[in-house]
């Protein structure tokens, strides 16, 4: 991942017409300046949480002031009805009296859609996402967009990067970085990568061993490295929608508990590296991709990530249905609306907060978000203008 993330670096920075701002700088303009969703002093304390990370080029990203940050708060959840009579863009939250129960639950959707791959039942875990866009001379690159009956449709540059940190609630309500995920757009598709501090059960055993060298002094780490050097602790287990969208037949690795602060100090002092192919641990056929815990750990409680391989093909999985009529899925009953999201990305969109609604009773004729427009993040689809070497359509 590392290195092609710099590949998109250097592509960007040779072409004469497009460029990445990074930190030998870059002329800053109304249109390539900040766009602030959240409070600054707010961003800076989630960047703080981040240890380093092994790739220069996600580093020179996260911590680019032009990159958006947003949450759930900044940017509520949203989905579309498109099919008339029952036309709208809603906000996911105050949509449970007309969404339909098949896919929502408790003001979400249900899995596989509404949380970050194998999170949907860590309920300790917290996430803040992040949207960088690549630049030429003038202005950033903008997500474009356009109309097709009453749904609205986007699409990203190539170059585009959008992540998402996943922290968890430590002791004392603290926040603790466990993973960073991000996904580069392609021409023809979404490369997907995530950073952890232990891609195998061997490193977090040398992290611990670095960590505490008298850890066989230690009935609970010898415990713990015993565990981890015992690749038939695997447990089969198969993760599947009820709908036919998701299904990873797999294993999951219990921890054994571990002290807080001994997990919060490893988190916090361990560089997070790319798990793109890499394989926690291997017994016999099974394969797990991420350990799970019962309790605080280096990971979330029932954090299913074991279950799902970090490479493109896997996400994709899920992310292919992104803006699908529900109806495809329940073909025996008329349902409304669409998956959230477009241009096989779910957590962003380009609406106004405002211009949300709680039931589908018609579209604002400026459901666009005017910040959008005017610091040039969005900008309506223009073929001629838009060139087809930077914005490609993916399959709907």
């Amino acid at each position: 991942m590392k290195m092609i993330l710099c590949a998109v670096f250097i592509v960007l920075i040779a072409d004469p017409s497009v460029y990445a701002a990074d930190a030998h700088g870059s002329e800053v303009t109304e249109s390539t300046s900040a766009v602030e969703l959240m409070p600054s002093l707010q961003i800076e304390r989630y960047k703080r949480l981040l240890p380093p990370i092994d790739d220069e080029a996600l580093q020179e990203i996260i911590h680019d002031p032009a990159t958006m940050w947003y949450d759930e708060e900044t940017m509520p959840p949203a989905y579309q009805d498109s099919i008339p009579p029952f036309v709208g863009i809603l906000e996911t939250s105050r949509s449970g009296a007309v969404a339909p129960s098949e896919f929502f639950s408790r003001g979400k959707f249900r899995f596989p859609f509404g949380a970050t791959g194998g999170a949907h039942r860590a309920e300790s875990m917290k996430k803040v996402n992040f949207l960088w866009l690549p630049r030429d001379r003038r202005s950033r690159l903008p997500v474009v967009w356009w109309k097709e009956g009453y749904a609205y449709h986007w699409m990203f540059p190539k170059g585009t990067v959008l992540g998402e940190v996943l922290l968890q609630v430590a002791v004392g309500d603290k926040l603790v970085a466990f993973e960073v995920r991000m996904r580069l757009r392609q021409p023809d598709h979404w490369h997907a990568d995530a950073f952890r501090p232990f891609p195998t059960a061997h490193d977090l055993e040398e992290a611990i061993r670095r960590v505490y060298p008298n850890w066989s002094e230690s009935e609970q780490l010898t415990l713990l490295v015993n565990h981890l050097r015992d690749h038939s602790t695997l447990q089969p287990r198969t993760l599947a929608d009820r709908y036919g969208a998701f299904k990873a037949e797999g294993a999951v690795d219990v921890l054994p508990p571990m002290e807080p602060a001994l997990a919060q100090t490893l988190l916090q002092t361990t560089t997070f590296k790319s798990c793109e192919g890499s394989t926690w641990k291997f017994h016999e056929g099974l394969r797990c991709f991420a350990p799970t815990a019962t309790e605080f750990s280096i990971v979330p409680a029932k954090y299913d990530a074991g279950l799902i391989a970090i490479d493109s093909t896997s996400c994709n999985r899920c992310h292919q249905h992104a803006g699908r009529r529900i109806g495809h899925f329940v073909p025996f009953r008329r349902l409304y609306g669409q998956i959230w999201g477009s241009d096989e990305t779910f957590s962003w969109h380009p609406f106004e907060p405002s211009k949300l609604l709680s039931s589908p009773n018609g579209i604002s004729a400026r459901p666009l978000r005017s910040t959008f427009e005017t610091k040039g993040v969005i900008e309506k689809y223009d073929p001629a203008k838009h060139s087809a070497s930077r914005y490609k359509r993916l399959q709907d």
